[in-house]
């Protein structure tokens, strides 16, 4: 017999905090504090890959290398990825958009140097309110 604690979902997570009184982070308070920044649930969901991948959406559209998109569907779940590919850009300036799509080892880091920067770019600061909702409402997060 092992004492390891049982392993919640991250609904049943959430739903404890809930009960004891926490509330979850406001996009301004996720943006403030890099840690959050980076995990905004307990599933690891990162918001600097949702960003990384909203950023070079125009280049994750042209991609074709079944491969890398399998590769970057692993890395950031199914749901999360058909999220950013449906997501509404439409108020985004197309400069605001990366050109290249970076390899999925170096999603996670490009996505913290834009986060970075969301203070002084209104777009990107959109595309970040973007990924946020994204995390909240992807099944993903279910």
């Amino acid at each position: 017999m092992t004492d390891a604690a049982p392993a919640f979902s991250a609904r049943a997570l959430r739903f404890g905090r809930r009960l004891r009184g926490e509330r979850d982070l406001s996009f301004a308070e996720a943006v403030r504090q890099s840690a959050a920044a980076r995990h905004v649930d307990e599933n690891g969901e990162s918001l600097s890959l949702a960003l990384a991948l909203l950023a070079a959406r125009p280049a994750l559209d042209s991609e074709l290398s079944g491969a890398r998109l399998a590769a970057i569907a692993a890395l950031v779940g199914d749901d999360l990825l058909d999220a950013v590919r449906e997501a509404d850009l439409a108020g985004i300036a197309p400069d605001a958009f990366e050109t290249v799509l970076p390899p999925p080892s170096a999603l996670a880091r490009r996505g913290e140097v834009l986060l970075s920067k969301v203070s002084t770019s209104p777009d990107l600061a959109a595309l970040a309110e973007i990924a946020v909702t994204l995390l909240r409402t992807s099944k993903a997060m279910a």
